[in-house]
């Protein structure tokens, strides 16, 4: 397997974890989550 360059996996990371804030902060009203 290839190594990708770093501002690759950076930028799939970055995507990564806007996905998992979007799901937290869409699932946070519902479940009376915390305030930010």
């Amino acid at each position: 397997m290839a190594e990708l360059p770093r501002n690759i996996m950076g930028k799939v990371q970055k995507a990564q974890l806007q996905r998992t804030y979007a799901a937290l902060y869409a699932a946070a009203p519902a479940a009376g989550g915390p305030r930010h």
